[in-house]
């Protein structure tokens, strides 16, 4: 499936080379900084994509060589205009260490960046990113984008935008920097947040695959309603993530009832989130459950990814006769009572009735208008949207981006507009007025 690749384009086009610092000779690596480059160190992230003419090469086999990593689009005009100083460039060094590689970020086939790169006259090699996928994995959420890797396998530079490449200054900052075989950590503490890069710019970070956890279901019979659990454990940070309610296949005869509801638990090891899927049981015999799809991204963008998980089987059995007609004659005497106590309760006055519905909704408002007023905003938004689906349980569409929206509140720092909680606390008073009249 293909993925949209959502990029800002920094339309910025900056044609001078940052001033040499008198302190180069101190530290060797300014040349990184000379050349534009944001410093950072940090292992790069391998991968394999094809090029243009669908042979597959990985990041790796270049290891010993200093790598520019250049994703671009040709649909992006700065890219159009950088390329060809590229392409310079890497004629002037290809033969002196140094590797450049294009990443085009072009969904759909490759016939349109050939006839790009033909145009340009590029001869370096060029790998299609089709899905979007390591240009999510490298957040190289503007293009062009650079990233400078040191022949000890290092990422030490990373460039957002399109700049000249073809001066005096450049290349003998490239001839200086060239010369290097090694890094050391100790000429990048400079930066201020090691974990971002000086700048503000993320460094890449692979996303460990949430594993799900489905726990088993037993003693079911004909017609009851269990609760399916699914738990999803995390080895990485858990607020790094975007993700989806998990997809379950469920087959016919077994009816899922309700709304999904979801909860989490964090300790010292790790977090878990979990969903609970009500579900009826209408038809004896041995089903599967499954599989279990769920997409996740990192928080910084990029294409969606899947954690996967083939499901359970699970037996439900005939009910026995003598509990079934116990069932049912518990069954009459629940209606029997119920009746009673609707004939009952319409002898009630029904202002008294009112006063105690408007009570019990007026009083949950209260007590979560004061997270409000306390400034806690964001336990004030899940209790809004939980009490929300709570009074809204018969719209189950809508309670699934409700529960959506609750995952990315919890989660993934998102924040609701005043605006917006005035919508959902005026949704609620209208349901019971409604109600009541």
């Amino acid at each position: 499936m293909k993925k949209v690749l959502s990029i800002l384009i920094l339309v910025s086009f900056t044609w001078s080379v940052p001033s040499h610092a008198a302190d180069d000779k101190a530290n060797p690596f300014m040349a990184i900084d000379n050349l534009g480059f944001t410093r950072t160190f940090a292992e790069p992230l391998d991968f394999d994509l094809p090029d243009l003419s669908g042979k597959k090469h990985s990041l790796q086999e270049y290891k010993g060589k200093w790598i520019m990593l250049a994703f671009w689009a040709t649909w992006c005009g700065p890219c159009r205009m950088e390329l060809p100083e590229l392409e310079t460039l890497y004629n002037h060094f290809h033969q002196k260490n140094l590797v450049m590689l294009g990443v085009a970020a072009d969904q759909g086939d490759a016939s349109q960046i050939r006839k790009f790169a033909s145009e340009l006259n590029l001869s370096f090699p060029i790998l299609h990113d089709q899905e979007g996928q390591v240009a999510g994995d490298y957040q190289a959420t503007a293009l062009p984008s650079l990233y400078l890797i040191s022949p000890d396998w290092k990422l030490v530079g990373v460039l957002r935008g399109a700049k000249s490449w073809n001066d005096e200054g450049t290349y003998k900052e490239f001839e200086n920097l060239l010369k290097l075989k090694k890094t050391s950590e100790k000429y990048f503490q400079d930066n201020a947040n090691p974990a971002v890069g000086k700048g503000g710019v993320p460094i890449p970070e692979k996303l460990i695959p949430p594993e799900l956890d489905v726990e088993k279901l037993d003693g079911l019979f004909s017609g009851d309603t269990s609760v399916l659990q699914i738990k999803i454990h995390w080895k990485g940070d858990p607020n790094k993530y975007l993700v989806k309610v998990p997809k379950v296949t469920f087959p016919e005869g077994i009816v899922l009832q309700g709304s999904i509801s979801s909860g989490s638990h964090a300790d010292e090891k790790e977090a878990i989130l979990y969903y609970s899927y009500p579900l009826n049981f209408n038809k004896e015999g041995l089903f599967h459950l499954g599989p279990v799809i769920m997409s996740f991204q990192s928080i910084y963008g990029g294409a969606e990814q899947l954690s996967r998980h083939p499901g359970i089987d699970v037996e439900v059995k005939s009910r026995p006769r003598g509990i079934y007609y116990f069932t049912l004659a518990i069954l009459l005497g629940v209606v029997i009572l119920g009746l009673r106590l609707f004939v009952f309760k319409k002898k009630l006055k029904k202002s008294d009735l009112s006063v105690s519905v408007m009570t019990d909704w007026q009083s949950q408002l209260q007590d979560i208008g004061r997270l409000r007023l306390e400034g806690r905003k964001k336990e004030y938004s899940l209790e809004l949207l939980q009490l929300y689906m709570n009074t809204h349980a018969d719209n189950g569409e809508k309670n699934s981006k409700i529960l959506a929206l609750i995952e990315k509140v919890r989660f993934a720092g998102f924040e609701l507009s005043e605006a917006e909680l005035d919508y959902y606390e005026k949704e609620i008073k209208k349901k019971f007025e409604g109600e009541i009249i």
